[in-house]
């Protein structure tokens, strides 16, 4: 049945390149992400979750008498009813909204960022900068990833969160070709394949990395 008071926080973990679905006890839905971690902590006062690491969806029931309160480090993100997405990332945090608005109190000061549906927040550092959803968007929760003329680094970085051998990109000028399309997420993404096709590059699969390089120029 459900969890007493004082009971232990439930856990769920995803590995590299799973994904993995929960509906929680109020009928709020959980999707984790590739490599991701997050602790459940419902009280009767509050909906208590902790994203100790990568990225997870949130599709919230509506409780207005008990916030969905998502803790990442030393930021919160509050929900009444919403859909949102966080990430966490080295130096912070990217919150994404799809459905309704969530407030983020990043480093907790109670400074209190507001989040509205087609935008996102990205908080590093003790700067936090709103903005509308950017060149990595598309869903993951199907699995896929959608480039807007990202960077091949910025793209090159997304794919490798779900593969366990990374795209390794040294060359600067190859780092700054501009990517778009739709690409699975995983190891067998297509997005190795169509590079060499849209763009002057070669991929060398190594046993240890794949690597970019520049095409030769003299043909």
């Amino acid at each position: 049945g459900p969890a007493g008071p004082g009971a232990p926080p439930q856990v769920y973990r995803t590995a590299v390149g799973e994904r993995a679905t929960v509906t929680l006890a109020d009928g709020s839905r959980l999707l984790l992400n590739t490599a991701s971690e997050v602790k459940v902590d419902y009280s009767p006062a509050r909906r208590g979750l902790q994203l100790v690491s990568g990225e997870a969806w949130f599709d919230v029931a509506k409780d207005s008498a008990r916030p969905f309160v998502v803790s990442a480090g030393r930021h919160t993100v509050t929900a009444v009813g919403t859909s949102f997405d966080v990430r966490r990332e080295t130096a912070g945090l990217r919150v994404a909204v799809v459905e309704g608005r969530v407030v983020v109190d990043a480093l907790g000061r109670g400074r209190l960022s507001e989040v509205r549906a087609g935008e996102r927040i990205d908080v590093s550092g003790e700067t936090a900068v709103l903005r509308p959803s950017g060149p990595v968007a598309g869903d993951w929760r199907e699995g896929r990833i959608e480039f807007a003329a990202a960077t091949l680094s910025e793209a090159a970085a997304e794919m490798n969160r779900y593969r366990r051998t990374p795209i390794v990109v040294t060359d600067p000028a190859i780092a700054r070709m501009r990517v778009s399309g739709v690409f699975y997420a995983g190891e067998n993404s297509g997005f190795l394949d169509a590079l060499p096709l849209t763009h002057p590059v070669i991929v060398e699969v190594g046993e240890d990395a794949v690597r970019i390089r520049p095409a030769a120029s003299d043909k």
